[in-house]
């Protein structure tokens, strides 16, 4: 039975070395995008041999820069002398993300209500933090972040490569690019679409488009609300 525990551990430990091209997306959700910003991110670090996903919370003023009662929460396993035992608890990770940027990125800026709810989410998640397994990690706590403000993640259980944060930052953003996209309250979905085309459909002033994919990159795109 020992044996079997350690085989677990280590399965759940040693992961993928692939490097994710470190990407940011920010989606506008507000219902008006003239009003202050509340954002919900999440991310994931490659720095390990699994990598890590973690959940960013904060506010930010319209015509301010300066991120306020910026917060950054991890999921982890707690470890006896340094070594990871099934039980969970969420730490502060700002310190860590000083030192070690995230490797991909998805923020989401939302309403005051949204905003609150995620932390609820996060503070429940605190205050009693679920037994932490193969099964139930860190990308969890992400997903259920993201319920809480209306957006339904796919399923990371395709493959198994998905169980690794790494893998399932990918996986997010290949669905996104993908014709299907994401689902946004069930109603709609978020999809990527190539600069030129999302910008005919926003001249031709569609009813049912949604904020701007700010990206890093040189060829940035947009993100829009859809009919499934």
């Amino acid at each position: 039975m020992k044996q079997f525990f350690i085989l677990i551990v280590s399965f759940f430990w040693i992961g993928s070395l692939t490097q994710l091209a470190a990407q940011k997306l920010e989606i506008d959700l507000r219902t008006d995008t003239t009003d202050k910003k509340y954002v919900v991110g999440l991310a994931i670090r490659n720095d390990s041999f699994t990598g890590h996903a973690f959940v960013l919370l904060y506010q930010q003023d319209q015509k301010d820069a300066e991120k306020k009662d910026f917060k950054v929460y991890g999921y982890y396993p707690k470890r006896i002398a340094n070594i990871p035992i099934p039980i969970g608890v969420v730490k502060n990770d700002s310190n860590c993300l000083k030192h070690i940027p995230p490797n991909g990125d998805i923020y989401f800026i939302v309403d005051e209500a949204a905003y609150y709810e995620a932390k609820r989410v996060v503070e429940r998640w605190t205050a009693d933090p679920p037994v932490f397994t193969l099964i139930l990690n860190c990308i969890d706590m992400l997903d259920e972040v993201a319920m809480s403000i209306g957006v339904n993640l796919p399923s990371r259980y395709n493959t198994i490569k998905s169980l690794v944060p790494e893998h399932y930052m990918k996986y997010l953003y290949k669905k996104l690019s993908s014709p299907k996209g994401i689902v946004y309250n069930k109603k709609y979905r978020l999809r990527l679409l190539p600069s030129s085309d999302s910008q005919q459909l926003i001249s031709n002033k569609p009813s049912k488009v949604l904020g701007q994919f700010v990206s890093d990159t040189a060829n940035p795109k947009w993100i829009l609300q859809t009919l499934k």
